[in-house]
Order: structure tokens, then C-alpha cells, then sequence
């Protein structure tokens, strides 16, 4: 049956320019796979990091290839019909047996039928790697009970293009003519893309499906870079209040959560000019603790002198020749007290007292 390309994928193109290379790369994988499976995801959130610094240039293995015009069909402009007419000559494609091609009817419906095993899904596996299917499972298998196991599968694929008959080497590994992008394939691995889990039936035209596997696709890399930024995730310490005021406290505690790699660089980053500050306040403060030590000593010392000459005059006021002293005086007191008692009984013991 004769499929034509249809406009859309120019405008798809068109737009692809203004956004990023990960997206384009996303692009491209979606319009000529029809999917983006577990490995593309891994591959493209590769590119994701790299894009924004979360990985350095060393850890990417993958650049990507952004979708352009080799990804589409080139004549959808001239409507050019195509075709596939028949498959033949197919080396090690699970245990085909390609004695005779298969032919397909260039206009109505070409019946193969045949027991399991007997190569339906082989010949199925070949067109889907060269045009257009809604299934990620694309993998062509080796006959693997033929000594021709280590070798390419290949096939040779005869298409009608317009008036032309075209024969194609199909080979494992290279691109296809863009014309066969045009031929949609569609068999029981498809079912998914247009099934949904309510088992209703789900049409969306041939390329604005992009649009809609493409945003599923960012929202899996978003929810891959959410897991991993929880996985990563650490509470930064507190720093001590005397620095909250500072320009580096005030930019770890509000900036540094959204800061990207090299903004952190550029803030942390000790250089030459810092050492020399750092050389410079350390002198300060050791030139500050100098005089500070010095006057405290001095402080000291002055109440040391004020203790000494207190000491000195208690010291003094004690001494055996002021104690002796004392001692002699109370004698003398005590002697001029029994004197005196003495002299006032003897002088007033005969004396009579009057009423």
C-alpha cells in the first residue's frame, strides 16, 4: 500500500531549532524509532547533566544528535508513493530460510501466514528497522543454530518509489533509505502505542504523537533527577551566629541550595589575594594579642604592689616590739588599777557612811 509523508514532521524540525541539544536528540529518537525505551532514557538524562554542569565532559561517553532533515522523509512535497515489493536474500535473521523472497502486492493486501516459528515475526523485525513503528522493539535476533551466527543480519529489500524500483542491502547497524521512513509498520508490539490501560482506543495523526511521548519522556528524566537529588541530598550545617550577618553567611544560608557548580567555585575559590589578606589579619591579631597580654600583666602587677603594701603595713602594725609594747601597757594598767583600789580601801575604811 502506498503511504505518503505527511507536512508535519517540517514543523516539528522547524521548532526543534530553538530548543535545547538533549531535546533534540529526544526528537530525533522519537521520529525515527517511534519510542524512547529504558537505554535512550539513560542516555539523554546523560545529556541532561551534561548540559546543566552536573557532570563534568569526561563522564559523558555520548554527544547528541539533534533531529534534522536526514531524520524525515525528503519527499512529502512531491507525494511520491512507496512501497515494499519484496524481501529476499536474509542472512541470519533468527531461522529464516530465504530459498524463494517474499513479495508483497505493490496495491491491496498481501496474506503471510505460516506455523510459530516459521519466520513471520523475523521478516516483521527487518521492515520495522528500516520504516516507521510505534514499538521499541526493533532488535533483529541471530540465527543462533547457524555458523553464520557472529555474522550481520542482512537482508536485501526491493521498494517502489514513485516509478522506481529500488533494491536496498539492508544491513544490522545502518540507516535505511529516508523514502521507507514512510511506511508505518504495525503488528502486535505495537498494540501498546495505541492502546491505552483502559483498553480504549487511542488515534493521535502521524507526528503529534511526538509531542506527547516527548513530554513523557522529560517527565521520567524528571523523576529520575528528583530520586537522585533526594539520594544525594544533606542538610548543610549551621554556621555560628557571628557570621549569619556577613555577605558569605547571608549567600550560604539563601543562595548556596540554588547555586549552580560554578557559582560555589567562584565563592569558595581561596586565591592569591585571599592568602594575603589572610597573612595580613593573622599579623593583626597577633600584633592585638601582644599589647593585650601586656596589659594585662601590667594590671596585674599594680594589684600585686597594692597587696604587698598592705601585706607590709599589717605586717608592721604586728610586729614582738608592738605586740611587747602592748603587753608592757597592760601591766602598767593592771598594776595602777590594784594601786589605786589599795589606796582608796585603806583611806576610806574608817569612815563612817551618814543615812
Amino acid at each position: 500500500m502506498a503511504v505518503t509523508c505527511l507536512s508535519v514532521y517540517d514543523e516539528i524540525l522547524i521548532w526543534s531549532f530553538s530548543r535545547p541539544a538533549w531535546q533534540r536528540d529526544a526528537l530525533r529518537r522519537l521520529v525515527v524509532n517511534g519510542a524512547v525505551t529504558d537505554e535512550d532514557t539513560e542516555e539523554i538524562l546523560t545529556l541532561v547533566k551534561a548540559a546543566h554542569g552536573i557532570i563534568g565532559p569526561s563522564q559523558v561517553s555520548i554527544a547528541p544528535i539533534p533531529l534534522e532533515n536526514s531524520h524525515i522523509c525528503e519527499d512529502k512535497e512531491s507525494g511520491q508513493p512507496v512501497s515494499i515489493l519484496r524481501i529476499s536474500d536474509v542472512c541470519n535473521v533468527n531461522a529464516i530460510c530465504s530459498a524463494k523472497p517474499l513479495a508483497f502486492a505493490e496495491k491491496g493486501m498481501t496474506i503471510v501466514y505460516g506455523e510459530n516459528g516459521s519466520g513471520k515475526s523475523g521478516y516483521v523485525r527487518i521492515l520495522k528497522s528500516l520504516c516507521r513503528a510505534r514499538d521499541v522493539g526493533k532488535q533483529i535476533f541471530p540465527n543462533v543454530f547457524s555458523d553464520e551466527y557472529v555474522k550481520p543480519q542482512s537482508a536485501c529489500i526491493q521498494y517502489k518509489h514513485g516509478n522506481s524500483i529500488i533494491p536496498f542491502a539492508m544491513q544490522e547497524g545502518n540507516p535505511g533509505p529516508q523514502e521507507l521512513l514512510c511506511v508505518n509498520v504495525y503488528d502486535m508490539g505495537c498494540v501498546s502505542g495505541y492502546v491505552n490501560d483502559d483498553n480504549k482506543i487511542v488515534y493521535m495523526p502521524l507526528g503529534l504523537d511526538v509531542f506527547d511521548k516527548l513530554v513523557k519522556a522529560c517527565d521520567r528524566i524528571s523523576v529520575s533527577l528528583q530520586e537522585e537529588r533526594r539520594e544525594n541530598y544533606t542538610t548543610l550545617p549551621a554556621l555560628p551566629p557571628e557570621y549569619l550577618q556577613t555577605f558569605a553567611g547571608q549567600w550560604y544560608n539563601n543562595s548556596i541550595s540554588s547555586a549552580r557548580a560554578d557559582q560555589v567555585k567562584r565563592i569558595v575559590n581561596f586565591d592569591e589575594d585571599d592568602g594575603k589578606r589572610l597573612e595580613e589579619l593573622n599579623r593583626i591579631l597577633s600584633e592585638d594579642s601582644k599589647k593585650r597580654r601586656a596589659a594585662e600583666l601590667r594590671t596585674k602587677e599594680e594589684r600585686y604592689q597594692q597587696l604587698l603594701s598592705r601585706l607590709k603595713t599589717i605586717a608592721s602594725a604586728l610586729s614582738i616590739d608592738k605586740i611587747q609594747s602592748v603587753k608592757d601597757a597592760k601591766t602598767a594598767f593592771e598594776r595602777a588599777s590594784k594601786a589605786a583600789e589599795l589606796a582608796s580601801k585603806i583611806a576610806f575604811e574608817s569612815e563612817l557612811l551618814k543615812e
